[in-house]
């Protein structure tokens, strides 16, 4: 029997001979695994398998007869936890947070209980881990990855005399970054991770930025913040770390002060909750998808994870149906971002559709051509890349590198509150675009 990477993980969780119940057992996989591996190890145990459904506990019912293992497991038609059963281990997966809490809720022996508990939500992650954490839980994290998608295991269980609060370290910030900005994402010339700092230092007050200024970093050590997390590196190619040069000097203060850095760049920008999906999302682009380049060996900026889910550093989609020419969506794109001003190119195209590339995008636009799209919404863009959207017929808009990206430092933020409860996690007072208009 071959489970997938999130069976087979939880599966390594479950102790030899724990009597196991699985809620929600769906097919009965996990339950059937188990029970294989003690008929060929000579082991006992209870397993028990429950599911609210009729058809699943058929299916999973099933399934112990294919493996030969029908004798080994209970199965019970119950809502959540059946009553009067005994485990060590309880597993629920493949759930919302919040629908795991309300299981776990509705269990008598919960106060009392010091059963191993394996949760694995599919969403509203942070919504379980208060609830277990306010039941006085000890939460250990972990993550598997499948189908182009990380998934959260929880193993949750009280221990006698043991400290009911947890440690983070900059180590566990890092794993946490990369589950949702994975490194493979990162362009070639990029400069992602730890920049500055231990990974073994405990974390209790994090900074978040778009970029680590001398303004940031002093924020950082008077607020006696542990770790910045940044989207642009502090530096790429550094030599030395001296008061010799703005950047040398930002780092030589941080290491000081023992305040660490960790900086997520383009492996964010490709990101499902990166820089450009929070700009579609801020322009509210209808059916929104990916953009960017053919992936073209080594040679595109555009590519695909290990397990082969595609990724890209744009999003295309459809522009609201009241935006009617280009004033329109001036006006509109300036109001959402909250820019102080924007440059552009009117190809006299009512814009329908259109590209977004957080950051610097202008070399998109000959995509933009090929794959019929009319507007392009990115910065940074150059004398000659207005020319060539000219040529090309394609509006253009320049929104500014920090207006573009800086919306996705509270999400960041929000997502670290979520999954480090307790730690302080704030954006930064100085986190601020440095041009100005007059």
């Amino acid at each position: 029997m071959k489970l997938k990477p999130r069976l087979k993980f939880i599966a390594s969780l479950i102790p030899p001979s724990a009597a196991l119940l699985d809620v929600g057992c769906d097919h009965g996989l996990l339950p059937a695994a188990i029970a294989r591996q003690d008929r060929q190890s000579g082991a006992a145990r209870r397993i028990t398998a429950s599911d609210i459904a009729a058809a699943p506990l058929a299916a999973a019912q099933k399934n112990a007869e294919k493996y030969g293992v029908s004798d080994r497991i209970h199965f019970v038609r119950a809502d959540g936890i059946p009553e009067n059963t005994v485990f060590d281990v309880c597993v629920v997966a493949g759930m919302g947070g919040e629908t795991i809490a309300e299981i776990l809720t509705g269990y008598s022996g919960l106060k009392q209980t010091r059963a191993l508990f394996v949760l694995s939500p599919n969403t509203k992650e942070p919504a379980l881990t208060r609830f277990l954490r306010e039941n006085s839980f000890i939460v250990t994290r972990h993550t598997v990855r499948e189908s182009g998608r990380e998934y959260p295991v929880l193993t949750a269980a009280r221990k006698k005399g043991e400290e009911m609060t947890e440690k983070h370290t900059i180590a566990d910030v890092l794993d946490a970054l990369f589950s949702i900005a994975p490194i493979e994402g990162k362009m070639d010339f990029d400069n992602v991770g730890l920049l500055v700092g231990r990974k073994s230092r405990e974390v209790t007050r994090i900074l978040t930025a778009l970029d680590i200024t001398r303004a940031v970093a002093e924020e950082a050590v008077r607020g006696d913040y542990d770790l910045i997390v940044s989207h642009h590196p502090l530096f790429f190619d550094l030599k030395s770390v001296t008061d010799g040069g703005v950047y040398e000097e930002i780092a030589l203060t941080l290491a000081e002060n023992k305040v660490a850095a960790i900086c997520m760049h383009t492996n964010l920008d490709a990101a499902d909750c990166g820089t450009s999906a929070e700009l579609a999302k801020a322009l509210c682009l209808r059916e929104a998808t990916l953009f960017g380049e053919e992936i073209t060996g080594n040679q595109s900026r555009d590519g695909a994870y290990p397990d082969g889910t595609p990724f890209a550093y744009g999003r295309r989609g459809v522009l609201p149906v009241t935006i009617a020419d280009m004033q329109g969506l001036l006006s509109f794109v300036k109001e959402k971002l909250g820019c102080a001003g924007l440059r552009y190119y009117d190809a006299e195209t009512a814009p329908k559709n259109a590209a977004v590339v957080a950051g610097s995008g202008g070399s998109y636009l000959a995509v933009c051509r090929a794959q019929g799209i009319d507007t392009l919404i990115t910065s940074d863009i150059k004398h000659n890349v207005w020319l060539e959207a000219e040529a090309l017929g394609i509006n253009l808009i320049d929104a500014g590198h920090f207006c573009t990206e800086n919306l996705v430092i509270a999400p960041l933020a929000e997502f670290l509150r979520g999954r480090f409860v307790g730690v302080t996690v704030e954006v930064a007072e100085e986190n601020a675009a440095q041009e100005a208009f007059f």
